[in-house]
């Protein structure tokens, strides 16, 4: 994502990654006031985050911390499930063991971390609903078809609540980890477009304008409005605006039928 000029503070909660988190020793609330504090951290030394990616669990936190980082143009969740209490299902009768003993260790994609009976209540009192509903920045969805950790199925439900401009992306063939660097690779890549329209800002978009340039063959389409019908096409390094005509659209560039032919045939030069 440097490439696409995004700079980023990464934290993990869970313990999955690098950075060594101990979920057994947090909830769901705290998890939503770590990247609260991250951001006015950055707020007070560099710059506020413009946009928030969060995995698994940290996508369904982001959702909900969303609305307290006022300066979110625009939030990714990949292999995110729409409810946080998700986790229960996960458990089967390692909820029994919570109940009974106060905490359990989950397997989550052949790793291990514990979990206590204080992270299921709070999941309970959660408004995430609610919270996906009243988002107020650009969702991008990404999930992989074939998760078995957290079902596609969710990223059903978050995309149909969201309000546009919404976008989706099917990572096809990923685990739930992205444990293929490949895999990895594409979600950013498709962050860092998504980040061009919504969460760069005009110097950076310039400056890292020659890194988004579409290779040969390739055609993107992006939402202007999220109340109209304009569209954004790339193709290569030429960009075209395409509407419909007064009376359905706005009629701020041809119809989107005859500029796309356009844009393609640019693409294949």
């Amino acid at each position: 994502m440097t490439g696409s000029g995004i700079a980023a503070v990464r934290f993990d909660f869970t313990g999955l990654g690098q950075p060594g988190g101990d979920l057994s020793n947090s909830n769901f609330g705290s998890n939503i006031g770590d990247p609260i504090r991250a951001a006015d951290f950055l707020r007070a030394s560099y710059q506020a985050p413009s946009i928030l990616i969060g995995h698994s669990l940290g996508g369904a936190a982001l959702l909900a911390a969303a609305s307290v980082v006022p300066e979110t143009a625009a939030v990714v969740t990949i292999g995110a499930p729409a409810d946080p209490q998700h986790v229960m299902h996960l458990l089967g009768d390692d909820l029994t063991a919570i109940k009974r003993d106060g905490e359990a260790e989950l397997d989550l994609g052949g790793r291990p971390f514990r979990i206590q009976l204080q992270f299921l209540r709070d999941l309970e009192m959660q408004p995430q609903t609610e919270r996906i509903a009243n988002l107020g920045a650009a969702p991008l969805v990404t999930h992989s078809p074939v998760d078995d950790t957290v079902s596609v199925a969710n990223a059903r439900v978050i995309f149909e609540a969201v309000r546009h401009p919404k976008s989706f992306v099917a990572i096809d063939g990923a685990n739930h980890l992205l444990a293929n660097k490949g895999d990895a690779a594409y979600v950013a890549g498709i962050i860092g477009q998504s980040a061009r329209r919504y969460a760069l800002a005009p110097a950076a978009e310039a400056d890292v304008g020659s890194a988004l340039e579409l290779p040969t063959g390739h055609v993107r389409v992006a939402e202007v409005a999220a109340d109209g019908f304009a569209q954004a096409i790339t193709a290569g390094r030429h960009e075209l605006i395409a509407d419909e005509p007064v009376g359905i659209g706005a009629d701020t560039g041809p119809t989107r039928t005859t500029t796309f032919s356009r844009a393609w045939a640019r693409a294949r030069r």
